[in-house]
């Protein structure tokens, strides 16, 4: 069985325990014998996760931001202390650098993986993300107006979260 594209192995483990628990398999941590005794146990773990994420930033969607553009512009102030290109040079906080830009990886709300391009574009001077951005959008049926926020682990800074709402 090999592992789904996930960003840390520990979400990994508890999307396997959930799936086998579901299916009534087998069980193949604590987390599944936590739900499987107390189902309480799998909103206590969710709730511990979320309480260990500080919030970044928000971004109201624009039409471009939505639209065939297939980009997300990130606002300066938010891209420059958040998410620091260096020039080229890799980062280990956000990412691995490439040589259109860095690629990041953000969990979503169901721990699923999204991993974006992010470039500075000299033309229109603005930092996006591209690559990933529009199956992101199409997923989640996002509009003009709806909110993307970002989040980043309280202690684990590798660890970055994208939802909406």
């Amino acid at each position: 069985l090999s592992p789904p594209n996930l960003c840390n192995s520990s979400l990994y483990s508890l999307s396997l325990s959930l799936s086998l628990q579901e299916n009534r398999k087998m069980s193949v941590n604590h987390y599944s014998r936590d739900i499987h005794h107390n189902p309480l146990s799998l909103h206590h773990h969710q709730n511990d996760a979320v309480a260990q994420r500080e919030s970044l930033f928000e971004k109201s969607l624009t039409p471009s931001d939505v639209g065939k553009l297939n980009r997300l512009v990130i606002p300066k102030q938010h891209a420059e202390k958040y998410f620091p290109l260096n020039n080229g040079v890799g980062d280990d906080v956000t990412g691995e650098t490439t040589e259109k830009g860095m690629l990041l990886s953000f969990e979503d709300e169901s721990g699923k993986c999204w991993k974006f391009r992010y470039s500075y574009w000299n033309s229109s001077q603005s930092y996006v993300l591209t690559k990933g951005w529009s199956r992101y959008v199409k997923d989640k049926h996002l509009d003009a107006g709806d909110v993307v926020f970002f989040q980043r682990h309280r202690f684990d800074l590798h660890r970055l979260f994208i939802g909406w709402g």
